[in-house]
């Protein structure tokens, strides 16, 4: 069977409806493929399920083995090698024995990185040079008169390399190319879970993030078995703050209590009955990283019950082929009927879907019917749904070449003719940077789709549901496939970049400068109150930096940003706005010296435009560091403006001008 035999000559994919024939095509058209389905289930158990259950113990508060081991697996998984040296470890630990010919930790992270920059290198030398150079162009800008290091250490290239495979991978929209740049970021990793995967396993392995958490994970669950202890256990857990990897501090974002213990104890056995895996429990959210073939249960402090003694958590499947994700949906949805359980306005239901070979990713942004989806579930407007449709719209326009016709006649009204044509690279770009954020309706993490328009009381509507998953799969087909609904593909493209202009300026320099003139320059005020408190709050403040302005902190944005600490202002904001009473009333407790005041001024054109293009959500938000989904801090966000007459906003319209007029 073919694509074609199910797909008509021509539909309005944006509004269909799968009826049951289409849909059941689809999903084995995904299943031939070899297309991979997983879920994220955000529920809420109910008082009356969890007292049917057998109720919970306190936990050993000394250090077990089994506390010290999911503690150092957590931290494994979530520290860079720049907090905590391979040197530093080998002062704690000492090897049983020497494993691939390697004894200590020191040396076994030098020859990773060697290896690691030998295959960079082979594949930046197949990246084609005329690319190679403009990238390395690009990377120029970000050192001092322009000169890239020639003495780098081995790991700097690393960071380097990881900088460079990110500007590649966005500057060209040729799948060949991608691929290659996606190979350099993942040679460019350089955690402790790479590190203790290429312990165990003497090699580094070929790109595959779930083959890493695979072998690093032998050591890192059990690592009395690889590692003598050089100093006693209490010092270890006290030298690797291991007690912040435990889940059991105060300021972790999904801090579990004990509903969630009550909850876990019902769903585990009754998730492995239904589907026939295994079940684990994370105890803070995305504690580790996931393996590929088991189910788990974790908190989200981002979820409300509609009672205090109800729970909440996430459920999450392992990626699964299509059937078996469809049968394992109707499953679950028998299940949360037997349990009761229920969900609500703060409750969504994120539907990953495998990346096949060869994906478009504008395509796939632009037939998937993006704010339909959003609008069916009444999250148009939701923060960590954010439309990619409406962000990719927003720019648009900004793709369209127009360029005068050499040698050609004058137009009837005297102007010179011009030929009108869609800059795919940039529009591709653009798509690209819409569909990559961890809250973008399509989030494209480099391994899957995640899909995070279903929402709500998702559980009282099936059929949408069902519906959806078919309209993912059906599209994610139809983005791998270059020759499928070519005609509708540009017709679709054609009024994507020429539709409206809303009221963020494009790329004219005129109307950007009169912009600056009449409205200023816009920054955002960040209330801050920092996750721990021995955490360096400029260190805080310049997570904070980057999670507005989506840039890498260098030095030269220190002049955009100013701090303010010890904040009396900032924490009464940020108290003031905590719904959460336990949340609320530790920000209440919390030292002054937590809280910070921080101004960011936009430090660049392009992050200018995003600032006055963003709306950002109310109440409190926390931010990370480098996506790793360990809390750095929570923020109240807002966004001021300053006047035309401001000093910042004319030195933003001389910068403008010296643009459009350079000296000659």
């Amino acid at each position: 069977m073919k694509l074609y035999d199910f797909l008509p000559e021509q539909t309005d994919l944006d509004e269909a409806a799968m009826n049951p024939t289409e849909f059941d095509r689809a999903v084995a058209q995904g299943q031939e493929s070899g297309v991979l389905v997983g879920f994220e289930f955000e529920v809420h158990v109910p008082e009356a399920t969890l007292i049917a259950g057998q109720p919970s113990t306190d936990a050993d508060s000394s250090i077990s083995t089994e506390k010290f081991n999911e503690s150092f697996e957590n931290w494994a998984d979530t520290t860079d090698i720049d907090e905590f040296s391979p040197d530093k470890f080998d002062q704690l630990f000492a090897f049983k024995q020497p494993m691939h010919g390697i004894d200590n930790m020191q040396a076994a992270a030098d020859a990773m990185v060697r290896e690691r920059l030998d295959k960079i290198r082979e594949i930046f030398d197949r990246i084609p040079e005329s690319l190679r150079a403009q990238a390395m162009q690009e990377m120029q800008r970000e050192y001092p008169r322009r000169r890239i290091p020639r003495d780098m250490s081995p790991v700097n290239q690393l960071r380097f390399f990881k900088r460079y495979g990110s500007r590649v991978y966005h500057s060209s929209n040729k799948t060949a190319i991608s691929t290659m740049a996606h190979q350099i970021i993942f040679y460019s990793n350089y955690g402790w879970e790479e590190l203790m995967s290429f312990v165990y396993k003497g090699e580094v392995l070929t790109p595959s993030y779930g083959s890493i958490a695979a072998s690093a994970v032998n050591i890192t669950r059990h690592p009395d078995q690889y590692f003598d202890f050089r100093v006693p256990v209490q010092e270890i857990w006290n030298v690797m703050d291991l007690e912040y990897h435990s889940g059991d501090n105060d300021y972790d974002d999904n801090e579990t209590d004990q509903g969630y213990d009550e909850a876990v104890k019902i769903l585990v056995p009754s998730l492995e009955q239904i589907t026939g895996r295994k079940v684990n429990v994370f105890h803070s959210y995305h504690a580790k990283k996931k393996n590929l073939t088991d189910w788990y249960i974790e908190p989200d402090g981002s979820l409300e019950a509609n009672d205090t003694e109800d729970a909440s958590c996430e459920i999450v499947s392992p990626p699964m082929p299509a059937m078996e994700a469809v049968g394992a949906l109707k499953s679950f949805y028998a299940l949360a009927q037997q349990l009761n359980l229920y969900t609500n306005s703060t409750t969504g239901l994120h539907i990953n879907v495998s990346i096949p070979g060869n994906l478009d990713v504008l395509k796939l942004a632009t037939f998937l019917g993006d704010q339909y989806v959003l609008k069916y579930f009444g999250r148009e407007d939701n923060r960590y749904a954010n439309s990619a449709e409406k962000q990719l719209a927003r720019f648009a326009a900004g793709a369209v070449k127009v360029e005068p016709q050499r040698g050609k006649r004058l137009n009837p009204i005297g102007q010179p003719r011009t030929t009108v044509s869609i800059d795919m690279k940039k529009l591709t770009a653009l798509a690209k940077d819409a569909t990559r954020g961890h809250t973008d309706s399509i989030s494209n993490n480099g391994k899957y789709f995640s899909f995070r328009h279903a929402g709500g009381n998702y559980l009282a509507d099936f059929a949408g549901i069902y519906n959806s998953v078919g309209r993912f799969i059906r599209a994610m087909i139809i983005a791998s496939d270059p020759n499928l609904y070519r005609q509708e593909y540009l017709a679709k493209l054609a009024k994507l970049t020429g539709g409206p202009e809303n009221t963020v300026p494009t790329a004219d320099t005129d109307k950007m400068i009169q912009y600056l003139r009449t409205q200023g320059v816009p920054v955002v005020v960040m209330d801050v109150l920092k996750a721990r408190p021995d955490r360096n709050m400029n260190k805080v403040a310049q997570d904070a930096f980057s999670s507005v302005t989506s840039l890498s902190w260098k030095a030269e944005y220190a002049e955009f940003m100013i701090v303010t600490p010890n904040s009396a202002e900032a924490k009464a904001t940020v108290v003031a706005k905590f719904r959460e009473p336990d949340r609320k009333l530790r920000a209440e407790r919390a030292d002054v010296s937590s809280f910070a005041k921080i101004i960011v001024a936009p430090p660049n054109i392009k992050t200018l435009k995003k600032i006055i293009a963003a709306n950002f959500p109310p109440g409190v938000n926390s931010f990370d560091v480098n996506n790793s989904m360990a809390t750095s801090g929570y923020y109240v966000r807002s966004k001021e403006q300053l006047p035309p007459t401001d000093p910042r906003t004319q030195a933003f319209v001389k910068k403008l001008l010296r643009k459009k007029y350079p000296k000659k």
